[in-house]
C-alpha cells in the first residue's frame, strides 16, 4: 500500500513543480519581475511665439471691421509678451504611446498715448504622443494636441473695452526630444499655443518608491 502511495506523491510533486515552472515563463509573471516602468511624467515649458496669435488677429478683424490700424493710437512702447508657459502631464498607455494633457498661458501688452492694450490667452488641451525612439536616457517623439482656447483683449483707454472669444483648436503638432532619466530636459519645434520653439524641464515618477 505504501509502495503505491510514493509514486502518486512523486507524480503530484512533479506536476506542481511543472506548473510553477510554466507559470514562471508566462508573460504576466515576466513583466512583474521587470524593473518598474516610469508611469507619470510632469513637464514645465516655455516657448517663443509671434507677437500676434491667430486668434488675436481674428478678434482684430471682428472688433475693427473698418480696418482701423491700432498704430494710429500712437504706441509709446514695443509690444511685450511673457511667451507661452505650460504645464504638462503624461503617462504611458503602451510601449511607445503616451497620453495626457496640458494647460498653456500667455499674455501680451503694449502702451499707447491714449492708454494700453493687453491680451490674455489660456488653453486646456488633450495630448497624444508617439515615442519614435524610446531609450532610458533619450527619447525622440511626435506629439499632437487639441482643446479649447480662450483669448481676452482689454483696452484701457478713454473708451475702455473688454472682449473675450473662445474657440476649439483641432490639431497642434510638435516634434521633440528629451534627455535624462528621472529629471530631464526637452526641446520641441512645431505649431500651436505652446509656441513655435519651446523647451523646459520635467520629472518622471516610478509606480513604486525607489
Amino acid at each position: 500500500m505504501s509502495s503505491r502511495k510514493h509514486p502518486m506523491k512523486f507524480t503530484a510533486c512533479l506536476g506542481i513543480v511543472s506548473a510553477l515552472f510554466l507559470f514562471s515563463l508566462s508573460p504576466s509573471y515576466c513583466e512583474a519581475q521587470e524593473a518598474p516602468e516610469k508611469i507619470l511624467e510632469i513637464r514645465a515649458g516655455w516657448g517663443s511665439s509671434p507677437p500676434y496669435g491667430m486668434i488675436e488677429l481674428h478678434m482684430y478683424d471682428t472688433y475693427y471691421p473698418d480696418g482701423v490700424d491700432l498704430t494710429e493710437m500712437l504706441p509709446i512702447s514695443d509690444k511685450y509678451t511673457i511667451n507661452p508657459v505650460s504645464l504638462e502631464v503624461a503617462w504611458p498607455i503602451s510601449g511607445r504611446w503616451d497620453a495626457g494633457g496640458r494647460v498653456v498661458y500667455n499674455q501680451t501688452w503694449q502702451k499707447f498715448v491714449e492708454g494700453s492694450v493687453a491680451s490674455y490667452y489660456f488653453s486646456a488641451e488633450a495630448m497624444i504622443r508617439y515615442n519614435i525612439v524610446k531609450r532610458e536616457f533619450f527619447r525622440l517623439y511626435a506629439s499632437a494636441f487639441c482643446g479649447p482656447f480662450v483669448a481676452t483683449r482689454v483696452e484701457r483707454t478713454d473708451y475702455p473695452s473688454r472682449q473675450t472669444e473662445a474657440t476649439f483648436i483641432p490639431a497642434e503638432l510638435y516634434l521633440g526630444f528629451s534627455g535624462g532619466k528621472r529629471i530631464f530636459g526637452f526641446c520641441e519645434i512645431g505649431f500651436g499655443t505652446g509656441g513655435t520653439l519651446r523647451g523646459g524641464v520635467g520629472y518622471r515618477f516610478n509606480n513604486v518608491a525607489p
